[in-house]
């Protein structure tokens, strides 16, 4: 197979987690699969460098409430985690109601998938591994 610079744009990937469960029963794996966007080098390294400037900010306001408990400090609240999922979750499929029902993708389904915290954690995961590391994942 050629390499062909720009041709993939997305990618599909598999979110697994163990679902809470009844005291007794054995937690359940479920997952879903999201797809993502997928970025050039340029844009990654953007990122990574506005999360280095965030944790650089964050350090000295830190550091100044440490050598003075009463200073005023203003750490950012920013969640670079939902606005980049956001930005880059392009479908959900696999999410079901309570009754069972496919959930079809619509713009409150990422928001309600991100107040499941293992649910969160687990796309966390899959998004890091794409957009953090080298982006590429075993079997492939």
């Amino acid at each position: 197979m050629a390499f062909v610079i720009g041709a993939i744009s997305s990618v599909r990937r598999k979110v697994s987690f163990e679902e809470f469960s009844d005291e007794g029963k054995r937690a359940e794996k479920v997952d879903f699969i999201v797809t993502l966007k997928v970025h050039d080098a340029g844009k990654i390294r953007e990122r990574q460098e506005e999360l280095a400037e965030f944790w650089r900010k964050s350090q000295k306001q830190l550091e100044k409430l440490r050598k003075d408990p009463d200073a005023e400090v203003e750490l950012q609240q920013e969640s670079f985690d939902e606005r980049y999922l956001k930005e880059d979750v392009l479908d959900i499929d696999g999410v079901m109601d309570a009754e069972r029902n496919p959930i079809p993708f619509a713009e409150g389904v990422l928001d309600a998938v991100l107040q499941h915290r293992r649910a969160r954690a687990a796309l966390m995961k899959v998004w890091n591994e794409l957009n953090l590391n080298d982006g590429a994942k075993k079997g492939n």
